[in-house]
């Protein structure tokens, strides 16, 4: 991969945040928020090619960072990547609708895993 391809990576766990970064920095350049809130003001003056969104965080939910993203044209099209351990259909279902374009179960995801689908969106830029 590119070093240039850039990755947002939003994600309240600091645990989390630190592991996600250290190993997507292998392949991308990562920025990190701690909250939706953060990363929402983050995405439209990052120019990135993907989003990790963690789904429950303070401030601003998976749900509501989708929500806005939708509305700010300038990024709508910058793919999601919804990591959660909510299980719910309807919760699934809405972040779809709201252009989610993966949502994976936390305890579900690994390294390679996630690289992989990373790499797999970048390829259909």
């Amino acid at each position: 991969m590119l070093a240039t391809t850039k990755v947002l990576l939003v994600e309240d766990e600091s645990e989390l945040r630190e592991l996600y970064t250290e190993l997507l920095s292998i392949e991308y350049a990562v920025d990190v928020a701690k909250d939706g809130e953060e990363g929402i003001g983050m995405l439209p003056r990052g120019k990135y090619d993907v989003v990790l969104l963690d789904m429950m965080m303070p401030k601003l939910d998976g749900v509501g960072f989708l929500t806005r993203k939708k509305d700010m044209p300038d990024v709508i099209s910058v793919p999601v990547i919804v990591m959660s351990n909510l299980r719910q259909d309807e919760v699934v279902k809405i972040c779809f609708e709201l252009g989610a374009k993966y949502y994976i179960q936390k305890a579900d995801i690994t390294p390679d895993k996630i690289i992989s689908i990373i790499a797999e969106i970048i390829s259909k830029k």
